[in-house]
């Protein structure tokens, strides 16, 4: 996957495979690789649509395991897939946003929840618009208040 090999298609396959003739199931290994396999597919194959199904199953498995931050973290790739698969003018924000979070160090909790916010924010006019662009930039000092307001709210 690192070298953007196409043969990695086969070995995510060929490991999934051979997870599910385990012994004993391992929804932990399940997760994580279905997870990996999904990044790959979304950011080096170019095969976003068929990256959902592999992260929604990685969301599944997590929810069964109660692996809140895991959770989050699958859900906001999920966003992200979803709004790079629509070309919606708000990925730019998202993108802003999770830079913010990251150089801020937000737990995937916390991100989610900010995003989640914001989404819920959004005037209905903006929510579908694909040519809207810079109509609609949020400045990071936003997201960064957005964050630390969730931060605080959650302790």
């Amino acid at each position: 996957m690192a070298k953007r090999d196409a043969v990695a298609d086969t070995f995510f396959e060929e490991a999934l495979a051979s997870i599910a003739s385990l012994p004993e199931t391992d929804p932990l290994l399940e997760q994580r690789a279905n997870e990996h396999y999904a990044d790959y597919l979304s950011n080096f194959a170019g095969c976003r649509s068929k990256a959902r199904p592999r992260y929604d199953l990685a969301k599944q498995l997590a929810v069964g395991n109660h692996l809140d931050e895991d959770i989050a973290r699958i859900q906001l790739k999920i966003e992200c897939l979803e709004l790079t698969i629509d070309g919606h003018p708000e990925l730019e924000n998202f993108q802003m946003f999770k830079g913010v979070a990251e150089r801020g160090s937000f737990m995937y909790q916390d991100q989610l929840a900010a995003w989640t916010i914001y989404k819920g924010s959004l005037p209905e006019t903006f929510r579908g618009l694909k040519f809207a662009r810079k109509k609609n930039a949020v400045s990071p000092q936003y997201f960064l208040s957005l964050l630390e307001s969730v931060r605080v709210k959650a302790k």
